[in-house]
């Protein structure tokens, strides 16, 4: 009986929990999908306000970190989506640095959360940032060797890489040759006139 009982007891409040986590839940999803709705209708602050409540219920008594990893994952790709939208300088700036850290905050609870680290390493590639995109794709790619679009975003980055790199090597190789054939000219030209003189020829 007094097994019993404790087992009854447990139950209950394992019950207990699980309907406090499920308020939680609905309520976190609910302040998500406000802020939402405010970007979508152009109230970016209204919308971080929406966000920074939701994320004050994080963490629930369950499924963390993995959860709070999530959700501040699920913000940050809002923020960041919006901010590609965005024709204002100055809102596209404030939308993508909350995207960023809500990345962050992502990839702190949970360092293998692929889409926060996609939103960094697409953030770095707007900022012109090669090294730090390269790794986040890696990362991104690691962490969800299922996700396609990971694998084409790092495709087209490589591409792109190997050919920036082939076409500056090629442009300074063609410049070189160009100073050499101006200077070879330059000295034949002095030869042609009678003698070369110990000054360097200008090019």
């Amino acid at each position: 009986k007094a097994e019993e009982a404790e087992r009854k007891a447990k139950e209950e409040e394992l019950a207990k929990q699980n309907k406090k986590n499920a308020e939680k839940i609905a309520k976190i999803n609910d302040l998500i999908n406000q802020g939402n709705a405010n970007l979508n209708t152009g109230k970016s602050g209204d919308a971080l306000k929406k966000y920074e409540e939701a994320v004050k219920f994080l963490p629930i008594d369950q499924g963390e970190p993995s959860f709070s990893s999530s959700k501040y994952a699920e913000i940050a790709s809002n923020l960041y989506d919006a901010a590609e939208r965005e024709k204002n300088p100055e809102t596209k700036s404030t939308l993508m640095n909350n995207a960023v850290k809500y990345a962050q905050k992502a990839i702190e609870k949970d360092p293998s959360n692929a889409k926060a680290h996609f939103i960094l390493a697409m953030n770095a590639e707007n900022n012109k940032d090669a090294v730090t995109a390269e790794k986040e794709l890696e990362l991104a790619v690691k962490n969800d060797p299922n996700n396609y679009l990971y694998y084409y975003y790092m495709l087209v980055f490589l591409f792109y890489t190997i050919f920036l790199e082939y076409f500056y090597f090629n442009i300074f190789f063609l410049l070189s040759q160009i100073v050499a054939i101006n200077a070879i000219i330059i000295v034949n030209n002095k030869i042609i006139k009678g003698g070369i003189d110990n000054s360097v020829p200008s090019l």
